[in-house]
């Protein structure tokens, strides 16, 4: 008689490396509070809108789905998420058709992700070129602007973060740990400067839009509506493309994770923490500013008078 033998599944050689710092900005990273801020959603709201009461809506909204991710991440820990939940409560072929649509709505948030970083780059080596009268940096933005250019920078900053993903998973994870903190900590640094100066904000900001070429006309405030609900509302779907409903990075990779415990934090912690950068972030803006004057360079000047 042949010997019994026991079926057992080879490991996928998954490690568990992600910490918990890592599960929180690897998700904050993926929801992009700082592209939302800076030249993304400003430059399309509607009429009578105001960007940080669609942002205290858009997260209570979505509290719902951080749950779900939260208790699908608990109960079926070894995912890939979506696609994992889905085939095995439902059916492969539903999972795979969940699978593709997110292949395919990620395809297109990555390359507005992209793009938008290389528009905030341009911005800013513009505004410091013709703030401080540096010409060569205006010569580069106007360079970048260009839509090859544009993608190469955006490709070459994908690329780079790919690469270390694809020599050890480890590096991936601490680059966008170490970026994305870097990045909040210059984001708050900008809010708490924004804060301090809310009195002197016209003063201050009147060469910027006087260079920049975006001086509101005396009888601006008359072509501003008044502030709207339903124009407010017709901002989430702005909001959603950038920000709150990507929240699924963390539990993608929930299989490399150290701790379930991590997983329902990095979930929540990034979701609010994003909520609090962009409802603050654009509040000061119209405390700076007042609602007439924000939302007139928003609607009219939004890439340029940025956060």
């Amino acid at each position: 008689m042949g010997e019994n033998s026991v079926f057992t599944r080879e490991s996928s050689g998954l490690i568990k490396d992600v910490n918990g710092i890592d599960t929180v900005i690897l998700n904050l990273g993926n929801m992009s509070a700082g592209v939302a801020l800076c030249t993304s959603i400003s430059p399309y709201i509607p009429q009578g809108g105001i960007i940080w009461i669609a942002a205290i809506i858009g997260l209570i909204l979505t509290l719902p789905q951080a749950y779900i991710y939260s208790y699908l991440s608990g109960k079926i820990a070894r995912t890939g998420g979506d696609y994992v939940w889905i085939s095995r409560t439902f059916n492969g072929f539903l999972g795979t058709t969940m699978a593709f649509a997110l292949m395919i709505e990620s395809t297109a948030y990555f390359a507005l992700i992209a793009f938008f970083f290389s528009q905030a780059i341009g911005s800013v080596l513009s505004t410091i070129g013709m703030m401080d009268g540096i010409t060569s940096l205006v010569s580069i933005s106007n360079t970048l602007s260009a839509p090859v250019y544009s993608y190469l920078l955006g490709a070459m900053i994908f690329g780079i973060a790919i690469g270390f993903n694809i020599l050890k998973a480890k590096w991936g994870y601490a680059l966008v740990t170490v970026s994305g903190l870097i990045a909040m900590v210059a984001t708050i640094v900008a809010m708490v400067v924004l804060a301090m100066n809310l009195g002197d904000f016209h003063t201050a900001i009147s060469k910027f839009i006087s260079v920049e070429g975006i001086t509101p006309p005396s009888n601006y405030a008359s072509s501003v509506a008044p502030f709207s609900l339903v124009a407010t509302i017709g901002i989430l779907p702005i909001i959603a493309i950038f920000t709150y409903p990507w929240m699924q990075a963390t539990p993608a990779v929930a299989a490399e994770v150290k701790k379930v415990k991590f997983v329902k934090y990095g979930v929540f912690v990034p979701l609010l923490i994003t909520g609090a950068l962009v409802t603050l972030g654009f509040f000061l803006m119209y405390q700076a500013g007042g609602y007439a004057f924000t939302n007139y360079e928003f609607i009219n000047n939004g890439f340029t008078y940025t956060f």
